[in-house]
């Protein structure tokens, strides 16, 4: 059995695309808001009985808006909770050597 290879991460590039997925994310719920305000104009404009074909498109829309931004809260606190906990130990890993009498830098 091998020992584990220990954990390296490059912090700037973490953190780089880290804000790259949370800018994605935050784009992606823009998009379902515009497709509700859509869903929402599509409905206004068909008053009266819809289409059997219509209505479960329409339905269609505001479900699928709807989970996905259910899915895009969990995604955002999945990352911000990653980013958190990477930041806590960053600082405690520095705090470590630095209380051994260690360098950050060499």
């Amino acid at each position: 059995m091998s020992a584990a290879a220990p954990l390296s991460v490059d912090t700037a590039a973490y953190l780089a695309q880290t804000k790259g997925l949370m800018g994605l994310v935050e784009e992606t719920r823009s998009n379902n808001q515009h497709l509700l305000s859509a869903a929402g104009n599509f409905e206004q404009a068909n008053r009266g009985q819809m289409g059997t074909v219509a209505q479960s498109v329409l339905a269609d829309l505001y479900s699928t808006a709807t989970q996905n931004n259910q899915v895009l809260d969990s995604i955002t606190t999945g990352l911000t909770t990653t980013h958190t906990q990477f930041d806590g130990q960053e600082a405690t890993n520095a705090s470590a050597v630095l209380n051994a009498g260690g360098t950050i830098y060499t």
